[in-house]
């Protein structure tokens, strides 16, 4: 798929262990965002355009929009170390449109087994498939080339908010150049600024009423503050679909990440493995402790690690 293909709409949506620091500086558009972030870190993003307004009106929310599409024009790779990648290419982040769509939990094209009224959509479900697999291998993305993109306010077809993780994506042969690019079946590959404006030209009902768009951390999992918990995944009784609120989709959808990092992670390991157990260990509120022992079988713990949290989750 070309960044400017557009995919199937959906119907409804409500919205490990280095001594080498992995990243060395972050980019200046990192830090911008970092700083973006701060303010809503803590806050339910409905409050938050609620409040803008009010205090503000919507020219408040015009300019929030601005400073953040200002942000995100001026995006840089960050300079990283290891086995890290700063930016993933055009190839990539087609492939993993094409893994998330095809995704037998996480495709929208299967949404109906875990949504069969058409009242939870799974975005959020879906941009939490694409930044952990964004993170693992393949892709190997430093977490700090990752980012949830959000939209919240009354929207045409129900809508009260939408969610997508986007990526750092190079612009040029050299990998230097970098943009953020979105992942999401409702609008397909495309830039972060693209994503914007067709959110707004499809989806705003009036420009009385705008839109507003933030940008968080990847593990934030709703409109509320918060990063993922396994009460938000799962439930107080993991495995009953029965009183699960999304039937078991995250439950799934972690067993399916936990046969595939066996299919892919091979016996032997290296500084990778453990770069990508402390990165996907830190995505999640209980992070269990990486051994520091030197002894031989570290790797082979570091790799158990691993497939245990996944198993866990």
């Amino acid at each position: 798929m070309t960044k400017k293909m557009i995919a199937i709409l959906l119907p409804l949506f409500l919205g490990a262990c280095s001594t080498t620091a992995p990243l060395r500086e972050p980019s200046s558009t990192i830090k911008d965002l970092v700083e973006f972030e701060k303010g809503v870190k803590s806050e339910n993003l409905f409050d938050y355009r609620s409040q803008t307004l009010r205090s503000q009106g919507v020219d408040g929310v015009i300019k929030h929009n601005k400073k953040l599409l200002t942000i995100l024009s001026t995006a840089e790779a960050p300079a990283v170390t290891g086995s890290w990648k700063a930016t993933l290419n055009e190839e990539e982040t087609d492939e993993l449109y094409y893994w998330l769509e095809s995704h037998p939990v996480a495709s929208s094209h299967n949404i109906m087994k875990y949504d069969p009224h058409s009242q939870i959509g799974f975005c959020f479900g879906r941009a939490t498939a694409v930044h952990l697999e964004a993170l693992g291998k393949p892709y190997k993305l430093h977490p700090n080339a990752i980012r949830k993109i959000w939209v919240v306010g009354p929207m045409h077809g129900g809508w009260g908010h939408h969610v997508a993780t986007m990526v750092l994506s190079s612009t040029d042969l050299a990998g230097e150049a970098a943009s953020f690019t979105v992942i999401d079946p409702v609008t397909g590959v495309v830039s972060a600024e693209e994503w914007i404006e067709n959110i707004r030209a499809n989806y705003q009902i009036t420009e009385k009423d705008p839109l507003m768009y933030f940008v968080t951390e990847p593990s934030r999992f709703g409109p509320f503050p918060g990063r993922y918990t396994k009460m938000d995944l799962f439930g107080p009784d993991r495995g009953n679909r029965n009183t699960d609120a999304y039937r078991g989709y995250f439950d799934d959808l972690m067993k399916k990440f936990r046969v595939d990092r066996m299919t892919r992670e091979p016996s032997s390991v290296d500084a990778s493995n453990a770069e990508f157990v402390k990165a996907f260990t830190a995505e999640f509120e209980s992070v269990p402790k990486v051994a520091e022992s030197s002894s031989e079988g570290r790797d082979e713990v570091l790799v158990q690690m691993e497939f245990d949290f996944v198993k866990d989750l």
